[in-house]
């Protein structure tokens, strides 16, 4: 055999191609909303009523469609039992709620959580409120008022919440009812003026009105019930409030702590079914393109602290198109979250958090990376390409090549994620499977970024120990978009040789997608 080179012809392959619509992406995911209000948000665990009113918006903004499934564990919605649905017009929708504990031992309770689910665009967007409840044997546990509650002559008042918190517009719903008795007993006292005040904080329409200042006074309804809101200013102390009839015979007090806000910490980040995460993928690669991010919020006390407004925001070196949702609301236990999108760009971004300045906090660096490998984005680098392996008394010569191989997206972002990518080798021997870099967030524009290091000898391996050796190609004048001129070639022997002797094909295979370019 006369002495040839090895040549490396190297060859990329993807299986698994997805291809969802015929000119590109989705359409990036939305922000649905679904807001549940209860008006009075206090009501006698008697049967009166409250009504629930419902506004959806779909992910573009507009009025939400369809319907909205509300449950209760006790009482009843809309008349019924403890569920109950609504159909939304223009976006809204209205039910009511009532609870007698003469009826259900469960409007015993200190107040009632209403579920709200709207199964929309594929996804459920849910809502809850609590209706307090007065006049029941279970008090106002759980966080409400009613702490050094007194009455007399027949008039009691209760709070919706204590404590609230200061700066952040909070407030507690203050209910007063007037019996017919001195001890509390007898028939409700309707048409009958309430006056309210209080040392510390403001008071006004129990709707959330404009507040008036340290006085109110509303009319006592069918029930025997008049309502102030109390909202928390910037002062934190005890605020109490005193109620009374306008004769002034009937008399009620009650206090309610108003607190400072001590701090907002970072708490987790989670994508998918809560799985904790801090490396998202494009929008569109179907990996990682939401995370939620949770921060917590506590008072003076360190407790948690319900029912704060908090407001998220980027940073300005945010990847292209990466957006948060701009505010929440903390639950019972003090969370709330932030839901992130990703958008076309890669790198890093941090979500902040603020309650009212200084009150705010930062999430860790979360990276936006390539996520999904595209056929047409594998690429292999070999160094030497020509090999003298035929130069030898026993070819092949022992040779071994260092390669690369280099993964990226649709639009050439690099892969992020640790990638294993397979090789296989038509002759000598090659790395059975590497893992490629994953994302780097000190520098997200790391060359080294999903790229990862092999090897190929030209001995060992089960396969054969050269190429195969193949006949020159014919002229192919027809051949498009260029005709083809014979290749080149002469005998030697019993041998016809040609340019493409001795290449060596190796294969990279990856699970990934097809690239698709749709040019209008």
């Amino acid at each position: 055999m006369s002495p040839r080179l090895v040549q490396l012809t190297l060859v990329t392959s993807v299986f698994t191609a997805v291809c969802f619509v015929a000119c590109g992406q989705p359409p990036p995911p939305g922000n649905e909303s679904l807001v549940l209000v209860a008006s009075p948000l206090s009501i006698a665990s008697n049967g009166t009523t409250t009504t629930l009113t419902l506004t959806a918006k779909d992910a573009a903004g507009a009025a939400g469609t369809g319907t909205v499934s509300l449950t209760a564990p006790a009482g009843s919605l809309a008349g019924g039992g403890g569920t109950a649905t609504v159909t939304l017009a223009g976006g809204t929708g209205t039910a009511t709620f009532s609870c007698d504990r003469g009826v259900d031992p469960g409007c015993n309770a200190a107040r009632v959580k209403i579920d709200a689910t709207w199964s929309t665009a594929g996804k459920n967007v849910t809502s809850f409120t609590n209706v307090t409840l007065t006049g029941g044997s279970g008090g106002d546990g759980g966080g409400g008022g009613d702490g050094g509650n007194t009455s007399n002559g027949g008039l009691s008042l209760s709070a919706s919440r204590s404590p609230i918190f200061t700066n952040v517009g909070d407030f507690s719903i203050l209910t007063a009812t007037l019996k017919s008795l001195p001890d509390g007993g007898g028939s409700p006292v309707a048409g009958t003026a309430i006056n309210f005040s209080t040392n510390l904080g403001t008071l006004g329409p129990s709707d959330g009105g404009a507040s008036a200042g340290s006085t109110w006074s509303d009319v006592t309804n069918g029930s025997g019930q008049a309502f102030t809101m109390l909202r928390a200013g910037t002062t934190a102390g005890p605020a109490t409030i005193t109620a009374d009839n306008a004769p002034g015979t009937a008399t009620a007090s009650n206090t309610v702590t108003i607190t400072d806000i001590r701090n907002i910490a970072y708490t987790t980040s989670t994508c998918g079914t809560q799985t904790p995460c801090t490396l998202m993928g494009i929008r569109g690669s179907g990996k990682n393109e939401t995370a939620s991010v949770t921060f917590t919020v506590t008072d003076t006390n360190s407790a948690p602290a319900p029912r704060v407004p908090v407001t998220f925001s980027l940073g300005s070196g945010a990847p292209l198109g990466a957006t948060v949702s701009p505010n929440g609301v903390t639950d019972n236990m003090g969370k709330v979250q932030a839901t992130v999108q990703s958008g076309s760009g890669i790198g890093v971004l941090s979500v902040t958090a603020v309650v009212f300045p200084p009150i705010q906090a930062s999430s860790p660096g979360i990276g936006i990376t390539g996520a999904r490998v595209s056929n047409a984005g594998i690429s292999i680098l070999c160094s030497p390409v020509n090999i003298a392996a035929y130069i030898s008394p026993t070819p092949p010569a022992d040779i071994t090549v260092n390669c690369s191989v280099r993964l990226t997206d649709r639009y050439t972002n690099p892969i992020g994620f640790p990638t294993t990518v397979n090789f296989v080798a038509e002759a000598g021997t090659v790395s059975t499977s590497v893992t490629t870099t994953p994302f780097n967030f000190q520098n997200p524009a790391d060359p080294n970024i999903g790229k990862a290091a092999f090897t190929f000898s030209t001995r060992g391996g089960t396969g054969r120990a050269f190429p195969v050796d193949v006949a020159p190609l014919p002229a192919a004048p027809n051949q498009d978009p260029n005709p083809r001129l014979a290749e080149p070639s002469y005998t030697a022997g019993s041998q016809t040789l040609n340019p493409r002797d001795g290449l060596v094909t190796i294969v990279a295979y990856v699970n990934g997608e097809e690239y698709f370019y749709d040019a209008n």
